[in-house]
């Protein structure tokens, strides 16, 4: 069966529709598809009626005027940030991975071929003070439920993702969550620094990884943003600010040397 209206431009239509209604609260679900059902018959007239042509200049007023509708309302919507001291565990858990100087890497090697376990990484004096025990403490708060990792490393760091497998291996023996790889581009690491909206796209590819390979909802998906860089936090924030993503932050800084985690959830109501 012929469509009546190009297949892009329905899907933008309808992107463009539901996003700008999306800022309004008062609307319904009933409403929302009233009005995308109105849509789609009112841009399929013009289409066929009129011309193809002319939709292309009919479209675009329309999404400036959704698009000013959506800044008023938008405007009114105050962003809520609860923070929740020892958060029940996520089954997805995305974070950042620092670099390791080549000191830090051998003390690592030679710890693993010790047999390096949980606690002797937190009692040892000089591999409580490395990088990844965040990433690593992260993973043993959530680990009871914990079903899918992804890491996204910096260019730096990328190519010490078998060591980093490695040590994850040695402290979980017996951990049953997978590390998800990200899918290319970015499998070979993003610029920490210098291109913020590349590591967005990142985050966001890694969100959409946890998503759909292991069918994991928004809400049970956090982002630690403990490790990384300052570029790479504000990069992972921006991507949270999404209502329904999570974000949490290992704490360190503490006399008993018990890390602890912190979450915040971030959610939205009109002012």
């Amino acid at each position: 069966m012929k469509r009546r209206i190009p297949p892009a431009l329905e899907t933008e239509a309808y992107r463009v529709l539901v996003n700008a209604l999306g800022a309004y609260g008062g609307i319904t679900l009933a409403g929302i598809l009233l009005l995308v059902m109105t849509f789609d018959w009112f841009s399929s007239f013009i289409y066929e009626k009129l011309g193809g042509w002319r939709l292309f200049w009919i479209f675009p007023v329309l999404v400036l005027i959704l698009w000013l509708k959506a800044r008023h309302y938008r405007a009114k919507l105050q962003a809520i940030i609860r923070e929740i001291t020892d958060p029940p565990p996520a089954q997805g858990l995305i974070s950042f991975l620092s670099r390791l100087h080549p000191q830090q890497q051998d003390l690592l090697k030679k710890a693993l071929d010790g047999g390096l376990d949980l606690e002797g990484l937190r009692s040892s004096p000089d591999l409580q003070k490395l990088p990844w025990r965040m990433n690593i403490e992260a993973i043993a708060y959530h680990l009871p439920r914990l079903k899918a990792y992804v890491v996204v490393p910096s260019h730096e760091s990328a190519g010490l993702l078998a060591l980093f497998d490695r040590l994850i291996r040695a402290i979980f023996p017996q951990a049953r969550f997978r590390r998800l790889d990200l899918p290319p581009p970015w499998e070979g690491g993003v610029p920490y620094l210098g291109n913020t909206p590349r590591l967005a796209e990142a985050v966001e590819a890694a969100y959409g990884l946890l998503q759909e390979s292991a069918q994991l909802p928004p809400t049970d998906i956090l982002l630690d943003i403990t490790s990384g860089t300052a570029l790479a936090t504000a990069a992972g924030i921006a991507v949270t600010l999404a209502e329904g993503r999570r974000i949490q932050y290992v704490d360190g800084q503490r006399p008993d040397n018990i890390y602890r985690v912190l979450l915040c959830d971030i959610s939205y109501e009109g002012a």
